[in-house]
């Protein structure tokens, strides 16, 4: 889709897919149009499908070679691929909630919060492009 149609904006979810940060840089090289959604990557409370935490769902188990990059650890640190990526290509990510069904509204404060701590590790530059301006420039004011 994205060779086929490259003027066409695409906003991949759940950090491009939750590829590995060599894996997106790639893919963001390749794409211009490319933007990534952060949603369901970022917060330890329990996932709304019952899956465990969503920690264990967005990559409790990574390893290097896995298909699964966790953003944050148990404890909110970055992981340092993860913000080496956003510090390249601060204009190419925003904030999402993957907030989609009512029972899953009672976590929307912890996904605020842990999102605060994931921007509060990079630079104000980007945190700010994250936090709010890419989203601005995407969908208008």
């Amino acid at each position: 889709m994205l060779q086929e149609w490259p003027k066409t904006k695409v906003i991949w979810a759940h950090n491009c897919g939750r590829a590995p940060a060599s894996q997106v840089a790639e893919f963001l090289k390749d794409f211009p149009q490319l933007t990534c959604d952060l949603a369901g990557m970022s917060v330890a409370s329990p996932h709304p499908f019952g899956w465990g935490t969503l920690n264990t769902y967005a990559g409790n188990d990574y390893r290097p070679n896995s298909h699964v990059t966790r953003i944050q650890e148990n404890d909110g640190t970055i992981n340092p691929s993860m913000r080496d990526l956003f510090e390249r290509f601060p204009d190419r990510f925003m904030i999402g909630t993957d907030i989609a069904h009512p029972f899953a509204y009672s976590r929307y404060k912890d996904l605020i919060i842990a999102f605060r701590r994931l921007l509060s590790q990079l630079s104000s530059e980007t945190a700010r492009k994250i936090g709010n301006d890419n989203a601005e420039r995407l969908f208008g004011k």
